[in-house]
């Protein structure tokens, strides 16, 4: 008996193996001939077979020989334009039109309150910032002390 649950536990090692035939033609051999005469195993070997059958069976993609010419059908009727009358091409600009409209107007209300505070020529015209800035300084001293002398002055 010890025997037979030894051949028992090789079998089912390798049934998995049996049942893909990726056995060498002796395991091979051996294990049908263990079948044969276990039905304990063959049982096993008979379900591991239905359980791959099924998995292989839910692997294929079926693919229904119509999909892609829905698909392309589909895609052209989307493609095709939308006839517009018009009167509907003109109104899609009324928007764009009114927009511009109201900018402009904004911008000449907003530009005539600026204008009509008039600022003191005195102050336009007096230099508001110092003759030195301008002076071009920089081959005589480093631009790091000219920036720390203006620091200085705030």
């Amino acid at each position: 008996m010890k025997t037979k649950k030894m051949h028992c536990n090789q079998v089912q090692q390798k049934l998995i193996f049996y049942v893909e035939k990726e056995l060498s033609q002796r395991e091979n051999d051996f294990v049908v001939s263990h079948l044969d005469t276990c039905s304990h195993c063959a049982s096993l070997a008979d379900e591991l077979s239905a359980i791959l059958a099924v998995i292989e069976k839910d692997k294929e993609v079926r693919m229904n020989p119509y999909f892609l010419t829905r698909v392309e059908q589909r895609l052209a009727s989307l493609r095709q334009p939308v006839e517009m009358t018009p009167a509907v091409r003109l109104l899609r600009w009324v928007p764009v039109a009114a927009s511009i409209i109201l900018a402009i107007w904004a911008g000449v209300k907003l530009g005539g309150t600026f204008t009509a505070t008039q600022v003191p020529t005195q102050q336009v015209t007096e230099n508001i910032y110092p003759e030195d800035v301008f002076q071009d300084n920089l081959y005589a001293e480093s631009i790091e002390s000219v920036l720390m002398i203006n620091g200085d002055n705030k």
